[in-house]
């Protein structure tokens, strides 16, 4: 029996607008990022990314205090942040690492896009419910985030085993269910994903723990999500941010346009799809429902940052 065990580390952009013009409808948005990594490979990979924290070239775990750069970039990686040069210069070198990850075993990474407008809340909501209906959608949706790229990426393995699911701080962090519903859901419905763990945990990282291993990978998440978001959105001209932007802009371009062909040297790695294609029926049964889930992912959508001229195509 071929098992493989992994850890997820997660972030999310929420209830953002998509502005589609005069003539469009302003849409919300929710995304929520993941990468997914062996744990066998998440100590090397933190040293390979935190190594490129180092301004003067050298590696960063073993530079010499006295290096100039060296306290300055022992800063937290945000994509909020890109406007400083240090953070800045520390992600660009970190995109390096994406768009060299050209052979599965590493990491890997997908993002679910989740329009709000076409959901009927009502789905979402249970009688005398306390908790808020976009965190309900979010939960709901995290675990879809969650088995699509497992199920995609490890096909061809019989048990795969979640060590760990780490997620930013934010206000999912206070839901009532979140913390433990989607990995409850996932052991009790999926055969073949297995959980040992039991709740997901909660980081939030800061300039004296954005080494650690857990850290940085959320870091590195955050660096995927934030520019595939401006892509989509056009939310910042910004030139840092939009500079990470085009040097990302490869890999988004081909699991947008021609997400299936297998002779994409990051097929099978990164995936981005969103949901829904058409507005849900309030009144479906619930197994039209179950249908429309199934049929109503898709990956082709324009990317504002191009269409804006602040992005030249590939």
């Amino acid at each position: 029996m071929k098992k493989i065990n992994v850890s997820i580390f997660c972030d999310e952009i929420k209830n953002e607008k998509l502005d589609n013009g005069p003539f469009g409808e302003t849409e919300n948005w929710d995304y929520i990022g993941v990468c997914i990594v062996p744990t066998s490979n998440i100590r090397n990979l933190s040293i390979e990314l935190n190594n490129l924290r180092c301004g003067a070239g050298n590696k960063y775990t073993s530079c010499s205090s006295n290096c100039s750069y060296h306290y300055s970039n022992q800063i937290k990686i945000h994509y909020q942040k890109y406007d400083t040069t240090n953070n800045f210069n520390i992600a660009n070198r970190w995109c390096d690492v994406i768009l060299n990850n050209i052979t599965p075993g590493r990491f890997y990474m997908h993002i679910l896009g989740i329009n709000l407008n076409k959901l009927d809340k009502s789905y979402f909501k249970n009688s005398g419910e306390e908790t808020n209906v976009e965190e309900n959608i979010y939960n709901r949706f995290f675990r879809t985030a969650i088995i699509y790229p497992l199920k995609k990426y490890f096909s061809d393995y019989d048990i795969i085993e979640i060590d760990g699911v780490y997620h930013d701080t934010g206000d999912m962090k206070y839901h009532k269910y979140f913390k433990y519903q989607p990995l409850r859901y996932i052991d009790l419905n999926d055969d073949k994903i297995v959980c040992n763990c039991n709740e997901i945990t909660f980081l939030e990282t800061n300039h004296l723990n954005c080494l650690d291993d857990k850290n940085t990978m959320l870091q590195f998440i955050d660096l995927f999500l934030g520019a595939n978001f401006n892509m989509l959105h056009n939310s910042s001209s910004q030139k840092n941010k939009v500079a990470i932007a085009k040097k990302l802009f490869p890999i988004t371009d081909r699991f947008i346009n021609n997400p299936n062909n297998i002779n994409s040297r990051y097929y099978n790695i990164y995936s981005l799809s969103f949901f829904p294609r058409k507005k849900l029926i309030s009144n479906a049964s619930e197994f039209e429902k179950e249908i429309i889930k199934k049929d109503n992912f898709y990956t082709n959508r324009e990317m504002k940052l191009q269409m804006s001229g602040q992005l030249s195509l590939f």
